[in-house]
């Protein structure tokens, strides 16, 4: 994982948790730890800097963690790939290495898109203070958006990049990919597959039971994006 992806993925939690600190003698006590669509505080508790840190920080600094995660992941999976054992063929172990490659960077970008939004996000959930005060709808709209936006940008582009790797190293069974995250593979009757590094499980689109399966998975998708986009609405107005 490129290094600076670490370094844009920190600075919005740490400028906010500086911006947080040197406003915190300005705060009530008790002090609002929740803040309604209108702008007005629901929820208090004892006045806590550690609380008010807790609240917004927890989200991107789970994101910063991920990347960790992910770039440990890559480096350990990819170094196996041509041992013995690490793949079924040459064909596949190159596939799984240009894969890993090309993911690497677009979850460490995705990660930075999470940090920053759910940084705003929860800017606005836990404290419009002078600064941002009368703009928690704002916030959480901009910030919800961020997330499904950038969820959306991932799922695209390593799709795309899927595709392309797909058909350099093409897969034995003339699998191909289906609606971004869905496969389809004529010549097997399993419901789920792996994804083609043996590590993720999908559908298989050319079952019954694969089409059924994906077709409630799209339908969750739906009604999430649908629940982001309406609670963005709400913070608006």
């Amino acid at each position: 994982m490129p290094g600076y992806l670490y370094l844009l993925a920190v600075l919005p939690p740490v400028v906010a948790a500086v911006a947080l600190v040197a406003s915190y003698d300005a705060l009530p006590d008790p002090m609002p730890t929740h803040w309604g669509f209108t702008g007005e505080p629901d929820s208090w508790s004892p006045k806590s800097l550690g609380t008010l840190l807790f609240g917004v920080l927890l989200g991107p600094v789970i994101c910063v963690l991920t990347m960790g995660f992910v770039g440990l992941f890559v480096r350990v999976h990819s170094g196996s790939l041509f041992e013995r054992g690490g793949a079924k063929s040459t064909v596949d172990a190159q596939r799984s290495w240009h894969e890993l490659k090309v993911m690497q960077p677009l979850m460490g970008w995705y990660c930075v898109m999470l940090s920053t939004s759910m940084t705003v996000m929860m800017l606005g959930l836990n404290g419009p203070w002078g600064w941002v005060r009368g703009m928690s709808g704002w916030l959480q709209a901009c910030g919800m958006l961020g997330i499904l936006a950038g969820t959306v940008w991932l799922l695209v582009v390593m799709g795309r990049h899927g595709d392309a790797i797909a058909e350099r190293f093409p897969h034995p069974d003339g699998r191909r990919r289906r609606w971004l995250i869905f496969m389809d593979i004529p010549a097997s009757d399993r419901v789920m597959v792996d994804t083609g590094s043996g590590m993720n499980f999908t559908f298989n689109v050319a079952t019954r039971g694969g089409r059924i399966g994906a077709a409630v998975m799209l339908l969750l998708l739906a009604a999430t994006a649908v629940m982001f986009l309406s609670m963005a609405v709400t913070a608006l107005f």
